[in-house]
């Protein structure tokens, strides 16, 4: 599944609870992919820009042509460098863009993100790596979501309490 994983609406605590698959994986690569297609998409680069029209992902970052590049790239760089202080090789997939990331007038752009939102990928990221996330999430570590998608439309979908007891299966013995 193509994503980026925000558990919490703090990027350096979403970012911390990624296991090392999911730190390279979501952290690094899904990340500057979804930066690359938006710099193509406002012609800064010459990169293919079909992402934004196909994920759900993709599409709320570009969030209607004034991205969320601010919260893209501090979750790339937080990533970064958590991936190098566990052994990770330091290959900077945006290194070529990094002088047009900065000049771009989108950078200081931020989405807004709550905890309803978070607790969504919580229960996602557990369907996905139960064995990992079940130490980072103990409250949600007894939930199963049915429905794993995490935008519908371009946005972010929110689960409260009352949701999850409608839309998860209780996990027994976890």
């Amino acid at each position: 599944m193509f994503t980026i994983y925000r558990p919490y609406p703090d990027i350096e605590r979403s970012v911390a609870t990624l296991s090392e698959q999911d730190l390279h994986t979501v952290g690094r690569v899904n990340v500057s992919l979804i930066v690359k297609a938006i710099l193509g998409r406002l012609g800064l680069a010459i990169y293919d820009s079909e992402l934004l029209d196909t994920n759900e992902t993709a599409k709320w970052y570009w969030n209607q042509g004034e991205p969320f590049l601010n919260d893209l790239m501090y979750y790339y760089n937080v990533a970064e460098e958590l991936w190098l202080d566990v052994g990770g090789l330091g290959y900077n997939y945006l290194k070529h863009d990094e002088e047009v990331i900065e000049d771009c007038a989108y950078i200081e752009n931020e989405g807004k993100w709550n905890e309803h939102h978070g607790r969504l990928h919580q229960l996602v990221m557990l369907k996905n790596d139960r064995q990992w996330y079940k130490r980072k999430f103990r409250d949600m570590r007894h939930y199963d979501i049915r429905d794993s998608s995490l935008f519908i439309d371009g946005k972010p979908r929110k689960i409260t309490m009352r949701g999850i007891k409608k839309q998860c299966e209780v996990l027994e013995n976890v």
